[in-house]
């Protein structure tokens, strides 16, 4: 895997504003999933239930669950 790029592995989707913006980058957030890519991804295409030990849901739950009922990949 390497090392990392300056900005972290991590993603950032920003829904304060009047656009969704997304970026890279390592911050605090109002919720987090963290895992392995594979176990991420799965669970985005909700293949992979969120409590499951794959995954960590950080923050609020509710709000990762709201987004994922209504986004589409």
């Amino acid at each position: 895997m390497g090392a990392p790029p300056p900005e972290g592995w991590g993603r950032l989707i920003d829904v304060s504003g009047d656009v969704i913006v997304w970026r890279r980058g390592h911050e605090k957030a109002t919720v987090a999933l963290r895992g392995p890519l594979t176990a991420v991804l799965l669970a985005f295409y909700r293949r992979l239930p969120l409590d499951s030990p794959d995954v960590e849901v950080l923050g609020e739950r509710e709000l990762l669950e709201f987004w994922l009922a209504r986004a589409s990949f």
